[in-house]
């Protein structure tokens, strides 16, 4: 018996056929993948020159924050701090551009290149800093607002008629005594009648309106919240933080005493009857903060004050113990506060 058998192969053309296919795809895989990679390096260069061009501005903002600095461009890829003490150099960084502008509001609007005038102080005025950062031929630019921080920006005034420090706030007449300081944290609104002491460290939230008919003391610190705010219908004695949040108010209407640090952030106010912050390490005023004194107010001869921004006012309608130097003092009228 005969047996046939299929003898047929693969034919060399096949053969050519599969390999060529092959080919194609590995070469579409490979460039593909060689584009991705590319796509990746580009993502990751883009984000090191944003990151290290903020880092530059963050820098330099950080350091002018207390007083004046200098600052020079002294080669396209270095830039120095207070005649060289802080040098800021970023690895295979380029500074294309470095251009301040004096705000339009302030006196002797000046606009400057440093690539060609070399150095610029920052702090004295409210400047616009503007730059331009290139690595291998790819910019990026950004800016950033430097305020003035120099602390003859803060203003005291001597004189005028007394201070209202007892203005009318509705609350919560049905509050429990023995709730003690809790209110201040856990109710937007409250009157609570007699003396106060706070053990504990007190945080009031964001538009809190609070009353204590009596004296309060916080023993460890104390948070007014934004656009929230506190009065003291009699004296007042604040131990370790105080800090008021943009535009809070605190109403102290008997003598009061600061120790530790104080801080008023932006458009903050506080009043108070003669107060002592002699105990004070630091005092920091921001944009537009208001500090009116219903009587005396006594400085300590350590007590670090800084100015952060424009437009700060320390009113006091009677005597300055201890006036710091570096403050301008001014007689005026002090404004009464608002009804809250």
């Amino acid at each position: 018996m005969k047996k046939f058998w299929n003898q047929s192969g693969i034919t060399l053309v096949e053969l050519l056929a599969a390999l060529a296919l092959i080919g194609v795809v590995v070469a579409i895989a490979g460039s593909l993948l060689g584009q991705l990679f590319q796509s990746n390096d580009h993502v990751q260069r883009d984000l090191d020159l944003k990151q290290q061009a903020n880092t530059i501005l963050m820098s330099i903002k950080e350091q002018s924050e207390d007083h004046p600095v200098n600052i020079c461009l002294e080669n396209p890829s270095t830039l120095t701090v207070n005649n060289g003490s802080n040098i800021i150099t970023k690895e295979n960084l380029t500074i294309s551009e470095l251009y301040i502008e004096k705000k339009e509001n302030t006196p002797q609007p000046i606009s400057k290149d440093l690539l060609t005038d070399s150095c610029e102080t920052v702090g004295d005025f409210d400047k616009q800093i503007f730059l331009t950062v290139e690595i291998d031929e790819v910019k990026y630019k950004t800016s950033a607002l430097l305020l003035a921080q120099d602390p003859t920006d803060v203003m005291i005034e001597i004189g005028g008629d007394d201070v209202q420090t007892d203005p009318q706030d509705p609350g919560d007449p049905d509050l429990e005594p023995s709730e003690e300081c809790k209110p201040l944290e856990s109710k937007q609104q409250s009157t609570m009648e007699g003396d106060r002491n706070c053990p504990e460290h007190v945080s009031i939230p964001t538009n809190a309106t609070h009353t204590i008919v009596g004296s309060a003391t916080f023993e460890n610190g104390l948070t007014i919240g934004t656009n929230a705010s506190l009065q003291i219908k009699g004296a007042g004695t604040f131990y370790g933080s105080t800090e008021l949040r943009n535009g809070a108010k605190l109403y102290v209407s008997g003598p009061t005493v600061f120790t530790g640090d104080l801080t008023l952030k932006n458009g903050a106010s506080l009043w108070s009857k003669d107060t002592n912050v002699s105990g004070l390490d630091d005092m920091k005023f921001h944009n537009k903060s208001e500090f009116t004194v219903n009587g005396s107010l006594t400085f300590g001869e350590h007590t670090n004050i800084k100015a952060v921004g424009n437009k700060i006012t320390i009113c006091v309608t009677g005597e300055v113990i201890n006036p710091p130097t570096t403050l301008t003092i001014q007689s005026g009228n002090c404004q009464s506060p608002p009804e809250s």
